[in-house]
């Protein structure tokens, strides 16, 4: 059961200056709260039933300013823009957790068997409070050397705070946690040439550095380290049949080191540890839009592979990992998608289409007993069919996953006992719509 409620108040106020100048200032408030609690049923030695209530409740405030104009130079026109932004976050959190209940049987399980506790009497209670304040200044250009070579640079600085603090009950014993304070800063680079060497065809080159803190919590209180790394990338963008249809390939390396892991040996509490230096390379393709004037494709095929860079010690049986070991094993290394739509010319407002989406085996982070089931490649088959009635009423019939294929969701926390969720069922669609 989850309730959910959300204010959102914003505004923005923009300027237009002579020569292509104007500058921007905008504001959001967002005030929401979120009520759930939910039961898991765990297939250990002993079945049983976890039932937890979680609430929350976060209050945010942004306020940006942008600056964007032109200037000449090389004899072409060019793009300068800058911008400025703060932010001030809180979030309150509530956490329980009941005492287990044995026995249940996993093949004939409902959740009408299970009632709702009484939440006072939690064996687990846990507070938290964290305010989180970011500012950041980016500065960049675009700059036009000549009609076919092109370049665009720029910079971002970024400084985030954290303050945080709580409580937390396990049974009659109460602990305080102690107030937090972690200040991060960094300059992030970026840069990307394209050279648009014929008429419908471009090829780029970019590069960026990768900084992204992280509010997630340690054992020992310490938030685990900021994201740091770079992605670099090379491809070609065309376009065909006046832009109708448009096609792309890539090449792309991410480094990447300290993403936050779910640590294994502490659960249920919520602890994160550091995650490992590892390196990503790939190769993704993608072609969409028009074939014909009533034939419509979207195709794509993503190959990406993961490596540790060095040594991960974190635990020697549940997250150890030697260099060169395969990581990120519950992302998939090939993803293909094909969807097609057809407006046959003889039946005027009809459509319908047919498509897929396959994926291939995917594994666990986890290593030993916390190691989730591997989930075998498999593919999703979906279709559609419309009928728009005049060009305001349409009427439009869908179904995903035709077969009823039963996958898990892709997760990096998934492991032997927990956190396996099945993927969305077999869904059937009828919508009515109305464009005036």
């Amino acid at each position: 059961k989850e309730i959910f409620k959300k204010v959102n108040i914003f505004g923005d106020f923009t300027r237009y200056f002579a020569n292509d100048w104007n500058a921007a200032f905008k504001v959001n408030y967002t005030k929401s709260d979120m009520d759930m609690k939910f039961a898991q049923l765990w297939n250990a030695a002993v079945p049983r039933v976890q039932r937890q209530k979680y609430d929350t409740s976060s209050d945010e405030i942004n306020l940006k300013f942008d600056l964007n104009g032109k200037f000449e130079l090389f004899g072409q026109s060019n793009d300068v823009f800058m911008n400025a932004q703060i932010s001030r976050d809180k979030f309150k959190g509530s956490d329980k957790w009941m005492m287990s209940l044995m026995g249940y049987n996993m093949d004939n399980f409902t959740i009408d068997s299970v009632s709702e506790p009484d939440w006072s009497a939690a064996f687990r209670d846990a507070s938290s409070n964290l305010t989180v304040k970011q500012k950041s200044l980016t500065a960049g250009t675009w700059l036009n050397f000549t009609d076919a070579w092109h370049l665009l640079a720029g910079a971002r600085f970024s400084s985030v705070e954290y303050t945080s603090w709580g409580w937390s009950k396990m049974f009659f014993s109460v602990t305080q946690n102690k107030k937090k304070e972690l200040k991060n800063s960094k300059i992030t680079p970026y840069v990307g040439l394209t050279w648009d060497f014929a008429q419908n065809h471009s090829l780029y080159l970019s590069y960026a550095k990768i900084f992204k803190p992280q509010m997630n919590e340690k054992e020992n209180g310490d938030f685990v380290k900021p994201v740091l790394g770079s992605n670099a990338e090379f491809g070609l963008k065309s376009e065909y049949f006046d832009g109708a249809l448009n096609s792309s390939v890539a090449l792309f390396q991410t480094l990447l080191q300290n993403k936050a892991v779910p640590d294994p040996r502490l659960y249920p509490s919520n602890y994160w540890i550091d995650g490992g230096k590892i390196r990503t390379r790939g190769f993704e393709a993608e072609i969409s839009g028009k074939l014909t004037r009533d034939l419509q494709i979207l195709a794509g095929y993503t190959y990406a592979k993961s490596v540790y860079l060095q040594d991960e010690k974190v635990h020697p049986s549940l997250s150890a990992h030697a260099k060169g070991e395969i990581a990120n094993a519950y992302v998939p290394r090939r993803i293909f998608r094909l969807y097609t739509s057809y407006a046959p010319p003889a039946l005027p407002g009809l459509n319908f289409g047919l498509g897929g989406r396959y994926q291939s085996r995917t594994g666990s982070y986890y290593k030993g007993a916390f190691a989730a089931p591997p989930q075998k490649s498999y593919t999703l088959l979906d279709a559609h069919v419309g009928y728009k009635f005049n060009k305001n009423f349409g009427l439009n019939f869908a179904i995903r996953n035709i077969a009823d294929k039963k996958y898990f969701i892709n997760s990096m926390n998934r492991s032997a006992d927990r956190l396996n969720y099945y993927g969305e069922p077999r869904r059937l669609t009828l919508t009515l719509n109305y464009t005036y």
